[in-house]
């Protein structure tokens, strides 16, 4: 039960990373590669944060999905 809710906290907040990424390319679009370093800054961490975020939530899915599997069969 408690992997349910942290599934479901991670994918919330996943949707929030990306929907601040989203915003992140709608501003950079105006932008010059390079020529703000902190609005560069900005996204480089955006994009890490979300990346990694991604690869946490995979896990806990991944997690859930072996339990209950292994729930069915036993």
């Amino acid at each position: 039960m408690e992997s349910r809710v942290t599934l479901k906290s991670d994918i919330a907040v996943e949707a929030l990373l990306v929907a601040a990424l989203a915003v992140y390319f709608i501003l950079a679009e105006s932008q010059a590669v390079g020529s703000d370093m902190l609005f560069t800054a900005v996204g480089a961490v955006l994009m890490a944060l979300a990346t990694f975020w991604t690869l946490n939530t995979v896990g806990d899915v991944i997690e859930v999905v072996a339990a209950r599997r292994s729930s069915s069969k036993g």
